[in-house]
């Protein structure tokens, strides 16, 4: 199985080409809202889980067959990237290879760390996530490692944002009624104001939870926090009921569907779409791409480029019952 997944289109980033630097649900949290489910192997300790040489031979050919057209090369994917001991040698070594953007998705959790700052001081773009400011709503929210202190986080973004020339665009997932009441908006904004973001992206739980009834924020509230905390704040997560029972429901159908088409033949997100018998509009659209996106990185789908268009195709192996997964 390759390192690389999509590219997915994504919200945020376009034409996102994802590298998965860790095994499979390996991070230093266990977040209660994660779409992927429970942390398997919780850990703080960085190790070289891959070949930067075989990532790189394997991104130029994906790139061949993508003619370049790709907006970001994202480091992400299952767990939390900055665990991969070899990160800043794959970071050089992607810069050497293209001019494409290279962005990075963290939890923020290793940022306190001054090597691995300086290994992402080379990227273009950092995503870094802090659901809390203060230290018994961050233990409840993110179900850290044991010794992860929260103010440690914030010193580490800090200094990140001190010594980094790219763009930081900082992600704060809300969970209704745990994490979005006024006393930890008045936490959060005093942390934000001391990072300096260009961006403060406010996110929501879109997608089956790990733990169940974990509720999104509501749109008006998110409204209320993104004006609280200033004109860089953005709301990106929108309500919507993935995280009822309904919406799991529906989901685990979609899904379904989805294996079913794709064990057939390989389809384009069109094609998909049309099948599942969704309106073309564009939210509707995003929905879709938000599942088909958590099916690659969950190693359910795998996605091939011919002729310029991208298609998804079930695994050939591995694949197991989906009922059994969730």
């Amino acid at each position: 199985m390759g390192v690389l997944f999509g590219p997915v289109l994504s919200r945020r980033l376009g034409r996102s080409l994802g590298v998965d630097m860790v095994p499979y649900k390996t991070c230093s949290f266990d977040c209660i809202y994660c779409e992927l489910g429970r942390t398997t192997c919780k850990t703080m300790q960085r190790k070289s889980f891959l070949d930067p040489a075989l990532i790189i031979e394997e991104l130029k050919e994906r790139l061949a067959y993508l003619g370049g057209q790709v907006d970001y090369i994202t480091l992400a994917g299952s767990g939390e990237p900055t665990l991969n001991a070899d990160l800043g040698d794959v970071v050089s070594k992607i810069k050497g290879l293209t001019t494409i953007p290279i962005a990075v998705l963290t939890n923020s959790s290793l940022l306190s760390d001054p090597e691995v700052r300086r290994e992402l001081h080379e990227v273009d773009l950092i995503v870094p996530s802090l659901d809390a400011a203060e230290q018994d709503t961050f233990e409840q929210v993110n179900l850290p490692l044991e010794g992860i202190r929260v103010e440690e986080i914030i010193e580490g973004l800090v200094s990140l944002r001190r010594e980094f020339r790219g763009q930081i665009w900082l992600e704060i997932l809300l969970c209704q009624m745990i994490n979005d009441q006024p006393r930890h908006v008045q936490h959060l904004q005093k942390a934000v104001e001391a990072i300096s973001p260009e961006q403060i992206q406010l996110n929501t739980v879109v997608r089956p939870p790990a733990v169940q009834g974990i509720m999104p924020s509501s749109p008006e509230r998110l409204a209320e926090i993104a004006a609280l905390l200033g004109s860089k704040a953005v709301v990106v997560g929108q309500h919507c009921p993935a995280a009822s029972q309904q919406g799991i429901s529906y989901s685990r159908s979609l899904r379904k569907r989805i294996i079913e088409m794709l064990k057939r033949r390989p389809c384009t997100l069109a094609e998909i779409a049309q099948s599942a018998g969704m309106h073309p509009g564009e939210a509707h659209r995003l929905e879709l791409v938000k599942v088909l996106d958590e099916m690659v990185q969950s190693h359910l789908l795998k996605v091939r480029v011919h002729d310029g268009q991208t298609y998804y195709q079930a695994q050939s192996e591995g694949e197991g019952d989906l009922a059994d997964q969730k």
